[in-house]
């Protein structure tokens, strides 16, 4: 018996666009593990070299860049202040209440700059 004729492939535009289709129906589970990052120790860092190189009319403005990183190096947060310092025991409560929001463990230790707040439970 002879096996049936060999239909031709579709133009590489269909698989592009399947693809396209199949990556918009798992955008809210890859939002989810890109915004899930958390850590049991953090570190709040504050510099002015990256608003130095800022364009606009925020340039007037902001003057310090405080990063949050977890122990493996990730940024988890960056805020724009226009003071260093300004704001950061507010930003560290925030931490703490997205952390207990999520159902995660809170952050055993924040570190900022040469201050340490211990985070007790």
């Amino acid at each position: 018996m002879k096996p049936p004729p060999f239909s031709p492939l579709p133009l590489a535009q269909w698989f592009e666009t399947l693809h396209a289709n199949e990556i918009l129906c798992h955008l809210d589970e890859m939002k989810g593990v890109i915004t899930s990052t958390y850590g049991r120790i953090l570190k709040l860092d504050s510099t002015k070299k990256i608003t130095k190189k800022l364009a606009g009319g925020i340039a007037e403005t902001a003057t310090w860049m405080t990063n949050v990183t977890n122990e493996y190096g990730q940024v988890l947060n960056c805020v724009l202040t226009t003071g260093e310092g300004a704001g950061l025991e507010e930003l560290c409560q925030g931490i703490v209440l997205h952390f207990q929001n999520a159902g995660e463990p809170e952050p055993e230790i924040i570190y900022v700059d040469r201050l340490l707040w211990c985070i007790s439970s």
